[in-house]
């Protein structure tokens, strides 16, 4: 409604208001996950014993998830505006073009440990990418209300 009414400024005052507030609520779900992981997966997968290993890789994997709100808000707007097609674009970008070679790439060099930092470091640059593509529709929409 936002869009379509051409209130831009509330469109991004939406956004940024979901995603600070995501955010704030996965941290508070993420800090007692990387405090006490063992405890955490031990409620999932009670008789397993967790190595270093397993639990350094549930940290890589876990690692993003205070900001994966702002990567997923993004993907909402670009819906809502009909821009479909860069959401689909960049979502086939970080399943194929992005996470497979480098959980490849990365499990030849560290092992199983590299599957998890492959996929870290392909979820890394798509968030990169949604938020400059977010950063880059925010300008364009300033610059429609200035016209």
């Amino acid at each position: 409604m936002n869009y379509g009414a051409k209130n831009h400024m509330r469109l991004k005052k939406a956004y940024l208001t979901f995603g600070i507030i995501g955010t704030i609520l996965l941290l508070l779900l993420w800090l007692p996950l990387q405090l006490s992981p063992r405890t955490f997966l031990g409620l999932i997968l009670p008789s397993v014993n967790f190595t270093r290993d397993d639990i350094f890789n549930f940290r890589i994997l876990s690692s993003l998830i205070p900001i994966w709100p702002l990567a997923f808000f993004s993907n909402t707007l670009f819906q809502s505006i009909g821009k479909g097609k860069t959401v689909l674009v960049v979502l086939l970008l970080r399943s194929i073009v992005l996470n497979v070679p480098f959980m490849l790439f990365f499990s030849r060099i560290f092992g199983v440990q590299g599957i998890y930092i492959g996929m870290t470091l392909a979820d890394i640059i798509f968030i990169l990418i949604v938020l400059m593509l977010t950063i880059l529709e925010f300008q364009y929409l300033s610059k429609l209300k200035l016209e």
